[in-house]
């Protein structure tokens, strides 16, 4: 096997690079189709399932009544003017979670850099 199709964790997941050529493919319609289980719905859980989708007869199982594993959405706002806050990360940063990142840049997801500093007192 060529190390090229070895994933390196170290490095931000290039979903156009040589190990991620099953991510965005189709099979042929009437090509007979593997069965995958996706157990969880959180960030992993969702995020296999989107990258399999277009090559794998998919079932996703999930414990709960909401997915999303431990993120959710709330509204600070009114039902009026409304102001939907996203929850969950326990942190998110470019340099720890480049895969993460790099996903959110193919989805359009936008982010904001924030102050990710915390105080202890004894």
């Amino acid at each position: 096997m060529s190390d090229s199709h070895i994933y390196d964790p170290i490095k931000p997941f290039d979903p156009h690079g040589p190990h991620a050529d099953f991510s965005f493919s189709r099979l042929p319609l009437g090509e007979d189709r593997q069965r995958v289980a996706i157990i969880g719905t959180g960030i992993a859980g969702l995020s296999a399932a989107w990258m399999l989708k277009d090559r794998y007869d998919l079932t996703v199982f999930e414990k709960t009544a909401k997915p999303g594993g431990h993120s959710h959405s709330f509204n600070a706002g009114t039902e009026d003017a409304p102001l939907w806050i996203d929850m969950g990360f326990i942190v998110f940063n470019r340099p720890c979670y480049p895969n993460l990142v790099a996903l959110f840049d193919h989805l359009g997801v936008e982010n904001e850099a924030s102050d990710m500093s915390f105080g202890v007192s004894v």
